[in-house]
Protein backbone atom coordinates (compact mmCIF):
# COMPACT_ATOMS: atom_id res chain seq x y z
CA UNK A 1 0.00 0.00 0.00
CA UNK A 2 2.62 2.62 1.00
CA UNK A 3 4.84 1.61 -2.48
CA UNK A 4 1.18 2.15 -4.52
CA UNK A 5 0.81 5.89 -2.35
CA UNK A 6 4.29 6.75 -3.20
CA UNK A 7 4.27 5.73 -6.83
CA UNK A 8 1.26 7.55 -7.01
CA UNK A 9 3.13 10.52 -5.44
CA UNK A 10 5.47 10.16 -7.58
CA UNK A 11 3.30 10.31 -11.08
CA UNK A 12 1.14 13.23 -9.49
CA UNK A 13 4.55 15.45 -9.03
CA UNK A 14 6.10 14.60 -12.13
CA UNK A 15 2.85 15.43 -14.49
CA UNK A 16 2.04 18.50 -12.86
CA UNK A 17 5.86 19.31 -13.15
CA UNK A 18 6.48 20.50 -9.28
CA UNK A 19 9.72 18.52 -8.52
CA UNK A 20 11.29 18.41 -11.96
CA UNK A 21 10.36 21.78 -14.47
CA UNK A 22 13.04 21.26 -16.16
CA UNK A 23 11.39 17.75 -17.81
CA UNK A 24 7.66 19.61 -17.73
CA UNK A 25 9.88 23.21 -19.73
CA UNK A 26 7.94 25.56 -17.18
CA UNK A 27 11.53 25.17 -15.64
CA UNK A 28 13.46 27.54 -18.24
CA UNK A 29 15.13 30.54 -16.83
CA UNK A 30 15.87 31.90 -20.50
CA UNK A 31 13.49 35.14 -21.08
CA UNK A 32 12.21 35.02 -24.66
CA UNK A 33 11.74 38.21 -27.06
CA UNK A 34 7.51 38.57 -26.79
CA UNK A 35 6.92 41.73 -28.91
CA UNK A 36 3.64 42.28 -27.16
CA UNK A 37 5.36 43.69 -24.59
CA UNK A 38 6.93 46.24 -26.50
CA UNK A 39 5.11 48.89 -27.98
CA UNK A 40 6.09 52.02 -30.25
CA UNK A 41 3.75 54.37 -31.22
CA UNK A 42 5.08 56.25 -33.97
CA UNK A 43 3.31 60.08 -33.75
CA UNK A 44 5.43 61.72 -36.90
CA UNK A 45 6.32 59.06 -39.43
CA UNK A 46 7.93 61.54 -42.36
CA UNK A 47 10.16 62.66 -39.89
CA UNK A 48 11.49 59.46 -38.03
CA UNK A 49 12.07 57.96 -41.34
CA UNK A 50 14.71 60.95 -42.03
CA UNK A 51 16.48 60.68 -38.95
CA UNK A 52 19.94 58.70 -39.59
CA UNK A 53 21.70 59.31 -36.26
CA UNK A 54 20.08 58.37 -32.79
CA UNK A 55 21.10 59.23 -29.06
CA UNK A 56 20.18 56.95 -26.64
CA UNK A 57 20.21 58.76 -23.25
CA UNK A 58 20.27 55.49 -20.50
CA UNK A 59 17.05 55.33 -18.53
CA UNK A 60 16.91 57.15 -15.11
CA UNK A 61 14.51 55.85 -12.35
CA UNK A 62 10.78 56.61 -12.56
CA UNK A 63 7.90 56.51 -10.06
CA UNK A 64 7.68 52.69 -9.19
CA UNK A 65 11.99 51.92 -9.45
CA UNK A 66 14.67 52.57 -6.60
CA UNK A 67 18.04 54.18 -8.63
CA UNK A 68 21.00 52.21 -7.77
CA UNK A 69 23.25 49.67 -9.29
CA UNK A 70 20.32 47.11 -10.71
CA UNK A 71 18.55 50.13 -12.46
CA UNK A 72 22.19 51.28 -13.83
CA UNK A 73 22.99 48.11 -15.09
CA UNK A 74 19.92 47.58 -16.56
CA UNK A 75 19.63 50.68 -18.42
CA UNK A 76 22.79 49.79 -20.04
CA UNK A 77 21.99 46.47 -20.82
CA UNK A 78 18.93 47.96 -22.87
CA UNK A 79 21.37 50.47 -24.59
CA UNK A 80 23.08 47.10 -25.68
CA UNK A 81 20.60 45.68 -26.76
CA UNK A 82 19.03 48.60 -28.99
CA UNK A 83 22.50 49.06 -30.68
CA UNK A 84 22.82 45.19 -31.34
CA UNK A 85 20.03 45.48 -33.52
CA UNK A 86 20.94 48.84 -35.02
CA UNK A 87 23.81 46.91 -36.93
CA UNK A 88 21.05 45.60 -39.30
CA UNK A 89 19.31 48.60 -39.63
CA UNK A 90 19.64 52.34 -41.25
CA UNK A 91 19.92 54.05 -38.08
CA UNK A 92 23.41 54.85 -36.40
CA UNK A 93 23.73 54.87 -32.47
CA UNK A 94 25.75 57.56 -31.87
CA UNK A 95 27.70 58.10 -28.07
CA UNK A 96 27.64 60.87 -25.46
CA UNK A 97 30.47 63.31 -26.94
CA UNK A 98 28.70 63.06 -30.15
CA UNK A 99 25.16 64.14 -29.02
CA UNK A 100 25.48 66.81 -30.86
CA UNK A 101 25.33 65.33 -34.13
CA UNK A 102 22.08 63.35 -33.02
CA UNK A 103 19.15 63.40 -35.56
CA UNK A 104 16.97 62.07 -32.49
CA UNK A 105 17.18 61.47 -28.41
CA UNK A 106 15.65 58.49 -27.16
CA UNK A 107 14.84 59.47 -23.36
CA UNK A 108 13.27 57.97 -20.92
CA UNK A 109 13.01 56.53 -17.38
CA UNK A 110 12.59 52.87 -15.87
CA UNK A 111 9.52 53.46 -14.72
CA UNK A 112 9.02 50.02 -12.58
CA UNK A 113 11.57 47.94 -11.07
CA UNK A 114 10.29 45.54 -8.06
CA UNK A 115 10.09 41.70 -7.02
CA UNK A 116 7.60 40.12 -5.70
CA UNK A 117 6.84 36.94 -4.28
CA UNK A 118 8.91 35.05 -1.63
CA UNK A 119 10.07 31.74 -2.51
CA UNK A 120 9.52 31.84 -6.77
CA UNK A 121 10.57 35.98 -6.53
CA UNK A 122 9.03 37.55 -10.09
CA UNK A 123 10.97 40.47 -10.96
CA UNK A 124 8.63 43.44 -12.87
CA UNK A 125 10.70 46.01 -15.25
CA UNK A 126 8.26 48.80 -17.14
CA UNK A 127 10.33 51.50 -19.20
CA UNK A 128 8.20 54.27 -21.36
CA UNK A 129 10.47 56.63 -23.10
CA UNK A 130 9.91 59.53 -26.13
CA UNK A 131 11.64 59.41 -29.39
CA UNK A 132 12.18 63.31 -29.69
CA UNK A 133 13.44 65.31 -32.92
CA UNK A 134 16.49 67.77 -32.09
CA UNK A 135 15.60 69.85 -35.20
CA UNK A 136 11.49 70.15 -34.81
CA UNK A 137 11.89 69.90 -30.92
CA UNK A 138 8.42 67.49 -30.80
CA UNK A 139 7.76 63.81 -29.88
CA UNK A 140 8.11 61.86 -33.07
CA UNK A 141 7.28 58.44 -31.37
CA UNK A 142 6.63 57.02 -27.73
CA UNK A 143 7.81 54.13 -26.23
CA UNK A 144 6.43 51.24 -23.69
CA UNK A 145 7.93 48.20 -22.78
CA UNK A 146 7.36 45.21 -19.65
CA UNK A 147 9.17 42.46 -19.29
CA UNK A 148 8.98 39.91 -15.86
CA UNK A 149 11.28 37.50 -15.64
CA UNK A 150 12.83 34.86 -12.06
CA UNK A 151 14.74 37.25 -9.93
CA UNK A 152 18.63 36.65 -10.59
CA UNK A 153 21.60 38.60 -12.39
CA UNK A 154 21.21 36.92 -15.75
CA UNK A 155 17.60 37.18 -16.54
CA UNK A 156 18.15 40.76 -15.01
CA UNK A 157 20.36 41.50 -17.77
CA UNK A 158 18.80 39.03 -20.42
CA UNK A 159 15.22 40.67 -19.89
CA UNK A 160 16.87 44.47 -20.23
CA UNK A 161 19.35 43.44 -23.48
CA UNK A 162 15.98 42.21 -25.06
CA UNK A 163 13.72 44.78 -24.49
CA UNK A 164 16.51 47.11 -25.88
CA UNK A 165 16.31 44.46 -28.75
CA UNK A 166 12.73 44.64 -29.40
CA UNK A 167 12.48 48.01 -28.87
CA UNK A 168 15.21 48.88 -31.78
CA UNK A 169 13.06 46.20 -34.02
CA UNK A 170 9.87 48.21 -33.54
CA UNK A 171 11.28 51.95 -34.10
CA UNK A 172 12.81 50.16 -37.52
CA UNK A 173 9.06 48.41 -38.79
Amino acid sequence: MNKLLGLSLILVFLGCGCFFPFLSGKGSLVPSIVDKDVSVEVLNAPALQKAKKIYFEPFLAGTDAEAGDALDRAALMIIKGFSDDLKRGRFILVSGEDAASADVVIKGHIEELKVRGHWNKIVSMKIRADVYSIEQNEVLALIYARREFKDNRKNYDQAAYDMGYALAERLLE
